[in-house]
């Protein structure tokens, strides 16, 4: 028996080592082999990967972007597989890169856990010329391991191979600097390379949202995972005797999510305890709700939950180009009423989107949606074709460019027309005090409370259906900002959501002056 066999043999009589499975690779087990982690309960034992953990060793594409509930495990997997790498190959760089001195001691404690019980090194297998207590290099196999606080410059010099970037929500000023340069240090996935950034969230709008909302989004080379509280199996509590039963919302989240009764009681503890907005951002179902800003929603957010999980639902018919569609969810009817609202913009990739939400008026259901970036004169024309086709009655938020929308509706080409009778027309005033009507939405100071009130209103009262899924991301985004001002948060947009805020108002302006062809309906909101 060799040096390394005894040493390993004597770990596993202290140790219960479980058996091979039939569907191990290599990596799973070498971890089982060589790696051990110490458990909550102050245990040493080899590390066999949990549910989560084997689903993302199965889903990795070497550009990795993670969300994630607290404790799943996925900084272990991480530093478990740079080890496994840098200790079976040669010539590699790894980094494990923390905002902050005590984020990485945390990470370093993996490692070196690691070190300190492989059997390899105590058999004297595995060498080092040096360890200290940010950095292994192993001498034979010319392989470094560091773990780095993320101040200016860090990481920039030397190439890097596998990296890790920790708790990216919580890097700002001098770390969150570096990171461009250190992601730059890393050569092509073709050549093998790894990247990972894992956070858990800390609000809309920082750079680690923005990174994850475009993996989720396809406009990335990094793949987006999000892993739930409740796939961990420690989270439940017991369900006590006489207990109260669900209320609503327990009852609609154990039904969507199948939970158990003790995950149920899991979340009560925890809500109890930390806030029901802390617990959604440590403890997410969705990855939507882990990014929740700590201000004030404008929108409802349970009822934005309860409605995506009854409504949201595919088309009928889609069109695409690129990132831009049109979607068909429900025909034009005969003799049907509909609203419809228009937020506008110049149309330019990485600016705002255009985006067109048409309702019927009567059931306040979503029958048809638009949204991308085209130059004006395609937006008026595919706008117009569709308005027309369900002769809805539309308000165009005129604050910006829905001037020259109303442009080509109005005075362009017959294919660009829609009737001025079809359109919303505010109260202004001339130049001489008199009172006019102008086609188009003016958001203001006064305007856009009651825009917004009456929206939150529709969606806490369910008396809405919206189909389009990318609606409900921006909704709960939606949040009053340091200004006082309802909007979307810095790097993030509304347009979805002041498009269908619109339609509503050009319903309620359409009951109002029987602006709906065909007459007026009566029906109350």
């Amino acid at each position: 028996m060799t040096l390394r066999q005894q040493v390993s043999s004597i770990l596993r009589e202290c140790i219960d080592v479980p058996p091979p499975t039939a569907d191990e690779d290599e990596f799973i087990r070498f971890a089982r082999q060589n790696l051990f982690i110490r458990t909550t309960d102050a245990k040493l034992v080899p590390l066999v990967l949990r549910p989560v953990q084997l689903e993302f060793h199965r889903d990795l594409t070497g550009r990795d972007n993670v969300s994630k509930s607290r404790k799943h495990g996925i900084s272990t997997y991480i530093a478990a597989r740079f080890y496994w790498k840098l200790t079976t190959g040669k010539n590699l760089s790894a980094a494990l890169v923390a905002h902050d001195p005590a984020g990485t001691a945390s990470l370093w404690q993996i490692v070196q856990l690691f070190y300190d019980n492989d059997p390899r090194v105590k058999s004297g297998e595995l060498t080092t010329r040096y360890a200290s207590t940010i950095e292994l290099y192993f001498d034979q196999l010319n392989s470094r391991f560091r773990a780095i606080n993320a101040s200016e410059g860090s990481g920039r010099a030397s190439t890097t191979n596998l990296l890790h970037i920790s708790e990216l929500a919580f890097w700002k000023g001098r770390a969150l600097n570096t990171l461009i340069g250190m992601l730059e240090s890393v050569p092509p996935r073709e050549r093998g390379s790894e990247v990972f950034i894992e956070s858990t969230s800390n609000g809309e709008g920082n750079d680690y949202h923005q990174r994850f909302v475009a993996a989720v989004q396809g406009e990335s080379s990094f793949a987006a995972h999000f892993f739930p509280w409740f796939e961990h199996p420690e989270n439940v509590a017991p369900w006590e005797a006489g207990a109260p039963d669900y209320d609503d919302e327990e009852r609609l989240i154990a039904a969507r999510f199948r939970l158990s009764p003790e995950q149920i009681a899991f979340r009560r503890v925890k809500i109890r305890d930390l806030g029901r907005d802390k617990f959604r951002q440590e403890h997410p179902l969705t990855w939507q709700e882990s990014f929740l800003a700590s201000g004030r929603p404008a929108l409802d957010r349970d009822a934005l939950e309860a409605l995506e999980h009854l409504c949201a639902r595919a088309p009928l018919n889609e069109t695409r180009e690129d990132q831009n569609y049109a979607r068909v969810f429900a025909a034009p009817k005969p003799g049907g009423r509909y609203a419809a609202g228009i937020d506008m913009s110049e149309g330019v990739r990485g600016g705002d989107a255009q985006d067109l939400s048409i309702i019927d008026a009567v059931t306040l259901e979503e029958v048809a949606s638009m949204n991308g970036r085209w130059p004006i004169h395609v937006f008026a024309r595919k706008s117009a074709a569709m308005v027309n086709a369900y002769q809805a009655f539309t308000a165009v938020e005129v604050n910006n460019h829905g001037h020259a929308l109303l442009e080509h509706w109005l005075h362009g080409k017959d294919a660009l027309r829609v009737d001025r009778e079809l359109l919303y027309h505010r109260k202004d005033y001339d130049n001489r005090g008199r009172a006019i009507k102008k086609p188009g939405w003016l958001t203001n100071e006064k305007t856009r409370p009651i825009m917004v009130a009456d929206f939150d209103e529709a969606v806490r009262k369910r008396w809405v259906s919206f189909h389009d899924r990318e609606f409900y991301t921006e909704a709960r985004a939606f949040a009053y900002q340091d200004d006082g001002k309802p909007a979307a948060p810095p790097g993030m947009h509304d347009d979805r959501v002041i498009s269908r805020a619109l339609a509503l108002q050009a319903r309620k302006e359409a009951l109002t002056t029987g602006g709906f062809r065909g007459g007026p309906i009566h029906v109350g909101l």
